[in-house]
């Protein structure tokens, strides 16, 4: 959620930039999950969500400038868009494998 998908065409900040902070944040995704998972006191469940917290409170890089042929509400659409179809397509796989597990035991 924090590095919305881009229209192609749209303005966007650099790829490295935009890569070093998406492997940051899986890195601290990981690392918090695991925290809060195997963590034997309070203190690493703090850790932990801090971990998952950071990134998104720093936020991915942003053009400088936002130019671009594209209209920003067609940019715009194109993002809510990809992230409502990402969100049904992880509920649905979500369904899928509660139904799937429990039918099994």
């Amino acid at each position: 959620m924090g590095l919305p998908p881009e229209l192609p065409g749209a303005g966007a900040a650099d790829v490295t930039t935009r890569q070093v902070w998406w492997f940051a944040t899986v890195a601290a995704t990981g690392w918090g999950l695991w925290l809060i998972a195997f963590g034997q006191s309070n203190f690493s469940w703090v850790f932990g969500v801090t971990a998952l917290a950071i990134p998104h409170i720093i936020g991915a890089p942003e053009p400088d400038i936002l130019t671009g042929p594209v209209p920003p509400e067609i940019a715009a659409h194109f993002a809510s868009r990809s992230l409502g179809t990402g969100l049904a397509a992880w509920a649905i796989l979500g369904a899928s494998c509660s139904y799937f597990w429990n039918k099994g035991a």
